[in-house]
């Protein structure tokens, strides 16, 4: 009797030791899938974020009208009050309207700025980049210097750059541009158009004067109703 209590007791001890090595077995395999979920998450959260990345940075990189030069912008006169602190227009340039003038860091390039009647105060409606020789660089309280070697728009495109990176950005977006003898322009006159109507403004034209098919010269803006 006492041989099969023993054999009995042995049988129950050795039941529970399985039991407790399947659990623990389970237990670890569920661990492993926990591990495996989580460091699935955590990689199709990174995959996720690189795809957000690359998204953002092909918007930053889409053409837009233009609409600014150094973070100045069209009819913003907080925008230009961010880069001249106390800006002056005045009417004495070849363009009939008051000016206020930006010269690069080097004084090679100059950004004149134009003011229309009308306008809110500050508010800049059109502008001129041109390159110039230091022989000419002008004086007067409503020349203005910047400490940024060149002068870009908000789509990048700067004085120097070939006449066709101009026209490869317009044909990405379908804008028509004009042919003409050493210029290439753009213009917006049909004021249905959600642009002109956002800025509530008659005509939109862009000029891109080159020379040797290199750009010497670029003109944006509203035109004066």
């Amino acid at each position: 009797m006492m041989v099969i209590k023993t054999k009995f007791l042995l049988v129950c001890i050795m039941l529970i030791c399985f039991s407790c090595k399947t659990e623990t077995k389970e237990k670890a395999s569920i661990d492993n899938i926990s591990k495996v979920n989580i460091k699935d998450t955590l990689t199709n959260k990174k995959q996720d974020t690189e795809i957000s990345n690359r998204m953002k940075g092909n918007e930053e990189l889409q053409f837009a009208i233009e609409t600014s030069i150094n973070k100045i912008n069209l009819l913003d006169s907080k925008s230009l009050l961010n880069v001249i602190s106390s800006p002056v227009f005045i009417e004495n340039g070849k363009s009939e309207f008051p000016e206020l003038i930006i010269l690069n860091k080097d004084n090679t390039q100059k950004l004149t700025l134009l003011f229309y009647p009308g306008s809110n105060k500050n508010q800049v409606s059109y502008f001129i980049l041109e390159q110039i020789d230091r022989a000419t660089i002008p004086k007067g309280e409503n020349v203005f210097k910047i400490a940024e070697a060149i002068f870009k728009t908000n789509n990048g495109i700067a004085l120097g750059v070939k006449k066709e990176v101009i026209e490869s950005k317009y044909l990405s977006e379908n804008f028509k541009l004009i042919q003409g003898d050493k210029l290439l322009s753009f213009v917006l006159d049909d004021f249905n158009n959600s642009f002109l109507k956002e800025y509530n403004m008659p005509m939109y034209s862009a000029k891109y004067y080159f020379t040797d098919n290199t750009i010497k010269r670029i003109e944006f803006g509203f035109e004066y109703p």
